[in-house]
């Protein structure tokens, strides 16, 4: 595993929106400076990037005639679904969100003990 790869991996944590295990990309600071949204679907759709792996999500859960054959996942899959989950909606964004100022208090900390 490169470097690269452990510093991502450094910043992915596990959320839970309405039942479902969704993996996050921490926002980077450099992130943060853009994440300035003027309305909830800005917000959706900006921090539907940081999501980047599920767990246990079936083809049921995208369709009611799809099997219980579980999906791969797919970032372009995750934000059409997400698009019509409108009671996941606050908990994605807080969970990005919550995920980006625990590490910056992380990081407030850091700097005062030094």
């Amino acid at each position: 595993m490169s470097l690269i790869d452990k510093i991502r991996l450094a910043r992915q944590s596990c959320i839970t929106i309405g039942g479902y295990a969704i993996t996050i990309m921490r926002p980077t600071d450099l992130d943060a400076m853009e994440m300035q949204y003027a309305s909830k679907k800005e917000a959706v759709l900006g921090v539907s990037k940081f999501v980047v792996d599920w767990k246990g999500f079936t083809e049921l859960d995208f369709y009611s005639g799809g099997t219980s054959d579980s999906v791969p996942f797919d970032q372009a899959l995750f934000i059409e679904w997400i698009k019509d989950k409108p009671d996941l909606w606050g908990d994605l964004i807080n969970g990005v969100m919550s995920a980006y100022k625990k590490h910056r208090e992380k990081a407030g900390e850091s700097s005062k003990n030094s």
